[in-house]
């Protein structure tokens, strides 16, 4: 087995990926929100940048990821930094994928390998096809929300011609002629079953420097083979409830940035659990706030006032009605700098919609009772990667530190110091992604968050999930 120094740089497309790779990793880690007012720098043997581009188009995802591996060659060039390099992706490879394919195959003249499988979750590549629960891609539903099918195989997404390293060969091959055979390809896909197939695959990358393309799997793989301190936890999560105990907040504050059914029966088992008030937010009335800010402002004073008196929950609730999706992530962030802004002053700035900005009552104004306006710890849980980023954004937060993993896929984490916008006012982040985990995953992030009830550790080597 191959055997690596250096550390890891992992750019997700998401938030939630970012936290998610970054958890399996065992380590300290840095998490920089791309775009922010951070110079990119970390002390950790890590290093994860959000790239925030799901959603955009395919050239601005492109661009975007290049400018982030020009800014990391240029700090090896400096520093002599030797992180290896994941690009993280959706294991249903949904987003700009192709983008971000060709943004690694322009930034390195090294060979680029795709390898996006996700054993955990039984998401696999046979003969180049990606599979879900033994059925193929794309004779499931994971791709019906889509603007196009899901692809038949790997080579749909790629831009150039590629080396096919199928599981025979990647089970059957010496090191050496594994090593001999992708030399001739600049672009590999690579089949996998399981971790043992994806270990092969990060040996082949470490030897020879590829960027790899994938899932958090490949961040797991990579991790157990580090020669670092023997007391080092690498490859191993650490769960949240064994880290350096910290006070408990006063309240949590759970934003759901979506009506899926799992979410519903998640926050019925924390009502059974936990004292917490859940403010349903109709999703055509929280689309009204664009231009309603006095609607915006009042949802606003109702949530302050419940974290005043303990935990709140916002969700969006599915009335039927259709509706642009795609301002919701921004609003839910505007309402929650409101909620988390003590006095008018301290509301951080922002480029929200004009309307925004034109009428109704700036938080903490005379019309909400001074109790409400006093300052508090908050503890954070936000979840689906879009409008966890999109809140942390305009609460002006630049980086997270990550201190653990509550569940596979729920990742504690700390603000940095260096954080600026409203920043002191909150404790600690939890990110997931949004349709996903147990129906006990908020209770479990509850009781980590509170210190009642610590669970045992949920996540042991080999066992993560991954952004859905």
């Amino acid at each position: 087995m191959t055997t690596v120094d250096s550390g890891l740089l992992i750019l997700a497309d998401d938030l939630s990926g970012a936290a998610e790779a970054a958890a399996t990793l065992g380590s300290a880690v840095r998490i920089h929100l791309c775009g922010s007012a951070n110079n990119g720098s970390s002390d950790t043997l890590d290093l994860a940048v959000d790239l925030d581009c799901r959603y955009l188009s395919p050239a601005q995802a492109s661009l975007r990821a290049k400018q982030a591996l020009e800014a990391h060659r240029a700090a090896q060039r400096s520093t002599g930094d030797r992180r290896k390099t994941l690009i993280k992706i959706d294991s249903l490879l949904r987003g700009n994928v192709p983008a971000l394919i060709e943004a690694a195959l322009e930034s390195t003249d090294a060979p680029v390998i795709l390898a996006p499988a996700l054993p955990q979750l039984n998401r696999t590549i046979v003969d180049g096809a990606p599979i879900v629960d033994g059925v193929r891609l794309a004779e499931t539903d994971a791709w019906s929300v889509e603007d196009s099918p899901a692809p038949e195989s790997l080579r749909d997404l790629c831009p150039q011609p590629t080396l096919h390293l199928t599981l025979d060969r990647l089970r059957t091959a010496t090191p050496e002629e594994l090593l001999d055979v992708s030399r001739d390809g600049r672009l590999i896909i690579a089949d996998a079953e399981s971790m043992s197939d994806i270990a092969a695959i990060v040996d082949l990358a470490v030897s020879l420097e590829a960027t790899v393309v994938g899932t958090a799997a490949l961040a797991r793989a990579f991790a157990t083979k580090r020669t670092i301190s023997p007391s080092s936890t690498a490859g191993s999560p650490r769960s949240a409830s064994s880290s350096s105990p910290r006070p408990a907040s006063s309240s949590v504050l759970t934003v759901l940035g979506t009506a899926a059914e799992r979410t519903r029966a998640q926050v019925e088992d924390l009502r059974e659990h936990v004292t917490v008030e859940v403010i349903d937010l109709p999703a055509s009335a929280l689309s009204s706030w664009t231009t309603e800010c006095a609607a915006l402002q009042e949802a606003a004073d109702r949530v302050r006032a419940g974290l005043a008196a303990g935990h709140v929950v916002v969700r969006i609730a599915d009335d039927g009605r259709t509706i642009d999706p795609r301002p919701l992530p921004g609003l839910l962030a505007e309402l929650t700098a409101r909620v988390l802004a003590a006095r008018p002053d301290q509301l951080p700035a922002s480029e929200p919609e004009p309307a925004l900005t034109t009428s109704g009552p700036p938080a903490g104004s005379a019309d909400v009772p001074i109790e409400h306006s006093e300052l508090w710890p908050v503890d954070l849980v936000a979840s689906g990667g879009e409008t966890a980023r999109a809140v942390l954004d305009r609460l002006g937060v630049g980086a997270l530190d990550v201190t653990g993993e509550i569940h596979p896929g729920a990742v504690l984490s700390e603000v940095t110091a260096a954080s600026a916008g409203i920043a002191p006012r909150l404790n600690r982040v939890v990110t997931r992604p949004g349709n996903q985990g147990e129906v006990s995953s908020l209770t479990l992030i509850h009781e980590v968050l509170t210190g009642v009830g610590l669970p045992q550790p949920a996540a042991t080597p080999g066992t993560t999930k991954e952004n859905e």
